[in-house]
């Protein structure tokens, strides 16, 4: 579970109000902006007053050090025995950046007013004597802006979790893992006391998972709802066959299932999840210490979760079943046949590659794309394109698995059929270099081509490109940024037989022993994220070792964790 502050805290937490700061030398001023701020505002604000700038800075950094909210700042220009109001604002500003600054002034000239909009961002200034109605106007715009400002903060504060913690539902092949995690985050960010989950197998809700905030969790499997006993089953079933929401702030005297009155229940939320059109399950939560815990925000940031999530857990639950179809018929396999357990092996490795690595992305663009559509993000040009970089991310990662997929799928085919010609071997990694130049700019990874020894070779040029493209790129993905990358064009000799080489060498993490002599291998187990979390299907190694030795040549691999690795492709010449 996330370790992150919980964003739905005790529901009966009480929030200070936000203050509105008044600075003014004069007593009398002070008292008529007290009493005309807190008319309009006083109810959601709390207002202070300072009699100088100095006396203010001080204030304000008491209420920074008890992490105290300030939404506005109001102070006159001119205060004998003080500093300036465009030097306090500029001081305050460094406090509270965010907070709403609203300069008095009768005398301030256009440098002093200047000076505070350039350095404090100042929101408006009013001059003296004001009017009532301008004054209120103006600071309830101000209070409103700063307002909006944090609500936008903390919507997009939970967005960015809910994604972190979709993703981390997602990436659960084991569904007990998946419900397990999926319960805590429910827990972390509802206030809920207790959370069940019931989820559609063959056509019937049961249920799968219970957790509570005292960490009692355990997991059932072909439970009804009616013989699990401790829910309202009316309420779930009615929930199942419309799908429709029910929050119930006070389900002792607004529910009619005879559970709320057994016990004693207070707050109360049923929520359905889709996925393909269908109801595919059932989220119970309560909170039987309060009242009115599941209000309009817990309830849209429980709904987003529990959607996102819904797509995972069928996906988990695919892989669990097709896993459990491989091992029944592996387990049936004589030693004669072994052969064949490998296959299902690789098809189970395909089913996971479709079920989990290119299913959760797509759900994650499918997401990502309905919070576009709403007013609030589509008017919110940095949020756009936030989202429009992680869709991007997403497509490109579905491709990158598909074209690994296909390429196998023809290699293994045994169709394939190379059209060669006379290449020099410098040219040709000087041509792949430039292609790679873009991707390597933006990993951040310098991309360095050497030709030591040029040589001409009949190579398929395509084809060929797959391999060295996989190469190059898996030297990218495990490379930090301000590392090197390497094409070398060399020669050498092996066993009497000429050989035109390509290396791609980088200055990355690194293979453990061990798992060097595995690398070529197809799904090898071996598989680790990339250096900014890139993964993979585990095909692009066997691929580029195929295709080398489709040209009659061998592919080689050195490496030494922390200090790089090196492919070397060996050509007949």
């Amino acid at each position: 579970m996330s370790t992150e502050k919980n964003i739905a805290s005790s529901p009966v937490a009480k929030k200070s109000k936000p203050i509105i700061l008044c600075v003014d030398d004069q007593k009398t001023v002070l008292e008529t902006l007290d009493a005309q701020i807190s008319m309009h505002l006083g109810k959601n604000f709390k207002i202070e007053i300072a009699e100088s700038g100095n006396e203010a800075l001080e204030l304000l950094e008491d209420l920074h050090q008890s992490q105290r909210e300030v939404a506005v700042i109001i102070s006159d220009y001119l205060m004998p025995n003080s500093i300036p109001g465009d030097e306090f604002l500029i001081a305050a500003h460094k406090i509270y950046p965010d907070a709403r600054k609203i300069m008095l002034t009768g005398q301030a000239n256009l440098h002093a007013v200047g000076n505070a909009i350039n350095h404090a961002k100042l929101f408006r200034y009013i001059e003296k004597p004001w009017e009532d109605s301008d004054l209120r106007m103006t600071v309830e715009e101000a209070a409103q802006s700063y307002m909006m400002s944090i609500e936008l903060d903390e919507k997009n504060k939970i967005l960015r979790l809910l994604h972190e913690a979709s993703q981390t539902i997602a990436s659960q092949n084991d569904i007990r893992k998946a419900l397990d995690e999926l319960t805590g985050q429910i827990l972390h960010y509802s206030a809920a006391e207790r959370c069940v989950i019931l989820l559609v197998d063959d056509d019937q809700l049961k249920v799968q998972a219970v957790a509570t905030v005292s960490g009692d969790n355990h997991f059932l499997q072909n439970q009804l709802p009616e013989a699990f006993g401790s829910l309202p089953v009316a309420d779930i079933r009615h929930a199942e066959t419309t799908g429709e929401t029910a929050v119930y702030n006070d389900a002792y005297n607004e529910g009619q299932d005879a559970y709320f009155k057994t016990n004693n229940s207070k707050s109360v939320l049923i929520l359905p999840t889709r996925n393909m059109g269908k109801v595919n399950a059932v989220f119970f939560l309560e909170n039987n210490s309060y009242k009115n815990v599941f209000n309009a925000d817990r309830v849209e940031i429980i709904t987003t979760l529990a959607n996102s999530a819904a797509v995972a857990l069928d996906n988990a639950r695919l892989y669990e079943h097709m896993e459990n179809l491989v091992n029944e018929r592996t387990e049936q396999l004589s030693d004669t046949t072994r052969s064949k357990v490998v296959a299902e092996s690789h098809k189970d490795k395909m089913v996971h590659i479709v079920s989990h690595d290119i299913r959760s992305p797509l759900s994650g663009i499918a997401g990502l794309t309905k919070l576009l559509q709403e007013d609030e993000n589509a008017k919110n040009a940095d949020q756009v394109k936030r989202y429009a970089e992680i869709i991007t991310d997403s497509v490109n990662t579905v491709i990158r698995f598909v074209e690994d997929i296909l390429d196998l799928a023809k290699l293994e085919s045994g169709n394939i059929e190379l059209i060669t010609e006379d290449t020099s071997v410098g040219e040709y990694i000087k041509s792949l270099g430039k292609t790679f130049e873009p991707l390597t700019m933006t990993k951040g990874v310098e991309l360095v081509v050497d030709v030591k020894a040029d040589s001409t070779v009949k190579i398929d040029k395509s084809k060929l490109s797959q391999s060295i493209n996989n190469l190059l790129s898996n030297a990218i993905k495990f490379t930090k940024k301000g590392g090197k990358v390497s094409l070398i064009a060399n020669k050498a000799t092996e066993n009497g037989k000429n050989f035109a080489t390509i290396q791609v060498k980088d200055t990355g993490m690194g293979i453990p022993k061990e798992e060097l002599p595995n690398i070529f291998e197809k799904f090898n187990k071996f598989q680790r994220s990339g250096a900014r979390g890139e993964k993979g299907t585990g095909l692009g190694m066997s691929i580029a070792k195929e295709i080398v030795e489709m040209h009659k040549g061998h592919l080689s691999a050195d490496s030494e964790v922390g200090v790089g690795t090196t492919f070397t492709i060996y050509l007949p010449i």
